[in-house]
């Protein structure tokens, strides 16, 4: 029987230390690729080339802006925690400071009208001792655009390392329903 004991046990604290290896290893995979969304804009076609761009988000920015142009760009202040803090608990922070319209062209870009609207939304400054942080890895600026569509609506989010962009296609109430529609 005691020479069962040593391989079972052996066994047994291989199989808990694989257990925990996993469990760390998927904790740590969700830290670093967490996606928190931050904003949703949808879009109403104008005359020409403008759109009025309706913006929602969890934290109440809320607003419609007109637009020109075929894109449009989101711009964000952004602070990156260093990635041993990110382990700890400790969120990026993110700052929307700009919505603005997009031309495909550069030429266009630089010949017709453009707007930008400024975002009043803020986030705040991180902690610091004496002006430095021992969690902060760098401040810079993130951005995201899109080309415009009508039929979708586009969720911006947070990740560890900037914003992200993606887009779903809007769904009608009676696009809901096409059973019914295939008896019409």
């Amino acid at each position: 029987m005691k020479i069962l004991a040593l391989p079972l046990t052996l066994i047994f604290a291989l199989i808990i230390s694989n257990i925990i290896a996993w469990a760390s290893f998927v904790w740590t995979y969700n830290v670093f690729t967490h996606e928190e969304p931050i904003m949703v804009i949808t879009f109403e076609k104008g005359e020409g080339r403008e759109y009025l761009a309706k913006i929602e988000s969890p934290r109440s920015l809320r607003g419609e802006y007109l637009i020109q142009g075929e894109q449009w760009r989101i711009d964000a202040r952004f602070i990156k925690i260093k990635y041993w803090a990110n382990l700890l608990g400790l969120e990026s922070r993110h700052s929307l400071d700009r919505l603005q319209g997009r031309y495909i062209s550069v030429q266009d870009e630089n010949s017709l009208p453009s707007t930008a609207h400024q975002l009043s939304y803020s986030e705040g400054s991180h902690f610091a001792i004496f002006g430095w942080s021992p969690f902060l890895d760098i401040e810079y600026g993130s951005s995201t655009y899109q080309t415009i569509d009508p039929k979708k609506k586009f969720t911006v989010f947070k990740t560890p390392t900037g914003i992200i962009t993606r887009a779903e296609a809007i769904v009608k109430a009676d696009d809901n329903n096409w059973l019914q529609r295939l008896w019409q």
